[in-house]
């Protein structure tokens, strides 16, 4: 017999988890876009959207393992573990810049409750929720105390209690199930993150915080709360056999409640915020700010205001496209600004280039501007943004180069993972079917993915350089020159995730036909053929999934005027020679430039 209720439920259930990941990637698209003052502010900006939609699909195929418990092996998922970890520990050092003893004293009591409770959950599982529930009161009340005369020390006070309050919540409302993984019912699983992300607003502006802050300190605590309660207390190996494997956190990836609770605290806290705090109509906060952008951009939206009608935008952004190429030429060539009467003093260009400069400049203050003049500008504009950008592209690494500098980089990443991976097979006991198939195995060729993430992440953000770069004389920069930050250098990377994960499981297979043969894997025959047959099969589907990224980056660098791959154009990233080019210019010569327009 069939129960009307209980089907209802399942539908609704279902329907919120089908629909939860899609709706809250619309949620940080609007509040980027619509909002971008205030998403920037908050820490959810349009490089971080971009790191949580396109990090979260891409990363959901990079599986870190961490360390084996009996007959499983635990790791961590780059989409639903890695980057909601990383950008939660980024808002709470940010949001309190100078609290690093504060910062310290939070680690530690956090700490000691997740040892706490984990003894608990193990040993007396029956007391497993008093213990949980008192080391969360206790050692709050402990920290705020502790807290209260630090610097920032209000802020990680309130946030030790947040945190503690989601791992408490999370742990009451989820349950392990060995073989399976962790589990949580609708609606349960929405209690803590919806009440999180209010409490955080109204706290926040109770200590005296900024408008926004209270949406990065309910994304970051309800985060760690979700991986402390649920990822780390319900832990499937730690609760009897369940038939062994590759247990992961944040396993779903963009489906997984991990990644998903730090966004749903983000919503509550937004409407909570709007709500109660609704910012005033004319709110600056709210105004559009526009990254920066290529002058080669700059140029074509000046075009499309034109045609549509409005001639004083149109010669705005001529003027801006114009003066971003000059400053983009002086910035990567290594040349001071020059004057105000003679923006390219300095570069390699004729004498007359500062002369139809000014004539730009002058028509750009211009109080009445009439749709010839936007065509005016537009024309003298366009030669102007070429000319910087031949002078600029001196400095922005070839294609060929950057391939040679991955090439490097990925046999560097590929030689300790053989190594494993031949360790792996030559010390295994049993059919190599159980072999392949095996947790242990398994997670040495995914985690490859992650463990190659990491080193490029890590590398750009902390030297702006990987070796492989290095080797050749690449940087990766900002649009100031400057190393990129974490999040930009997360963004940059995520594409090279579904390559990596071809090379390191398709490697691991090689590897395996290599020591094993084809036989090995059910492939029968009476020849050494079918082991030809299967490692060039294997060798060529790891060659194409290196082969074609590398073929669409070559293709997008061709077709960008600063030679950006996809991750460069969502990180706002640039690939440049670190050795400067030199900008003199021999007496009597000059370098080619445009033919100037006439007119």
């Amino acid at each position: 017999m069939i129960h009307p209720g209980l089907v209802t439920v399942n539908i609704i259930e279902e329907v919120a988890f089908l629909a939860a990941t899609p709706l809250l990637w619309l949620f940080l698209y609007l509040f980027a876009w619509v909002e971008p003052a205030r998403a920037k502010a908050a820490g959810f900006g349009r490089t971080t959207y971009w790191l949580l939609v396109g990090g979260g699909v891409l990363g959901l195929l990079g599986e870190l393992p961490i360390l084996p418990i009996g007959q499983y092996v635990l790791g961590i998922n780059v989409a639903g573990g890695i980057i909601p970890l990383v950008l939660s520990g980024l808002f709470l050092a940010r949001l309190a810049p100078n609290g690093w003893s504060a910062g310290r004293v939070f680690v530690g009591l956090l700490v000691l409750e997740t040892a706490a409770s984990l003894v608990a959950a193990i040993f007396v599982p029956s007391f497993a929720w008093a213990v949980v529930l008192g080391s969360a009161t206790g050692l709050t009340i402990l920290g705020v105390w502790i807290l209260s005369e630090r610097p920032s020390g209000r802020l990680y006070g309130l946030a030790l209690a947040l945190t503690s309050a989601t791992l408490a919540v999370t742990f009451l409302t989820t349950q392990s199930e060995p073989g399976y993984g962790i589990t949580s019912q609708f609606p349960f699983y929405l209690l803590a993150p919806i009440g999180i992300g209010v409490v955080a607003v109204a706290v926040a502006h109770g200590i005296g915080r900024g408008p926004v802050d209270g949406l990065p300190l309910a994304y970051a605590t309800t985060t760690i709360g979700v991986l402390v309660g649920a990822d780390v207390l319900r832990q499937p190996p730690l609760y009897g056999p369940g038939g062994g494997g590759f247990y992961v956190i944040g396993g779903a990836g963009p489906f997984d409640l991990l990644y998903l609770s730090g966004l749903i605290a983000l919503v509550s806290a937004w409407a909570f915020e709007r709500l109660v705090h609704h910012p005033p109509r004319g709110d600056p906060s709210s105004a559009v700010v526009r990254a920066p952008r290529a002058p080669e951009d700059v140029l074509r939206n000046s075009l499309d205001v034109a045609m549509a009608g409005d001639p004083a935008a149109a010669v705005r952004l001529a003027g801006e496209a114009a003066e971003g190429s000059v400053r983009r030429a002086h910035l990567l060539l290594g040349t001071p600004p020059g004057p105000l009467d003679a923006p390219w003093a300095g570069l390699p260009v004729p004498a007359w280039v500062d002369l139809d400069h000014r004539n730009l400049r002058a028509l750009v203050l211009s109080p009445e501007r009439r749709p010839r003049d936007s065509a005016r500008a537009w024309w003298t504009a366009r030669w102007l943004v070429r000319l910087g950008r031949e002078l600029a592209r001196t400095r922005f690494a070839k294609a060929e180069t950057r391939f040679l500098a991955a090439t490097a980089d990925v046999a560097l990443l590929a030689a300790p993972a053989v190594v494993v991976w031949v360790l792996l097979v030559l010390t295994a006991k049993g059919s190599g079917t159980a072999l392949l198939t095996g947790a242990g195995y398994n997670a040495a060729a995914v985690g490859y993915a992650a463990w190659a993430f990491l080193y490029f992440v890590v590398a750009e953000a902390w030297f702006g350089t990987t070796v492989g770069k290095r080797l050749v004389g690449l940087a990766v920069t900002d649009r100031t020159l400057h190393r990129p930050s974490l999040i930009p250098a997360m963004v940059r990377n995520a594409p090279k995730l579904l390559p990596l994960v071809v090379v390191g499981v398709v490697g691991a297979d090689l590897v395996f036909v290599a020591l094993r043969g084809a036989t090995a894997l059910g492939i029968t025959g009476t020849s050494y053929l079918p082991d030809i047959a299967v490692v060039t099969a294997l060798t060529f589907l790891v060659l194409l999934g290196i082969g074609l990224p590398t073929a669409a980056g070559a293709l997008t660098m061709s077709m960008t005027a600063e030679r950006q791959r996809l991750g460069d154009l969502l990180a706002g990233t640039w690939v440049v020679t670190a050795r400067r080019p030199t900008t003199a210019v021999p007496p009597g010569a000059a370098a080619p430039a445009p033919a100037r327009p006439g007119g």
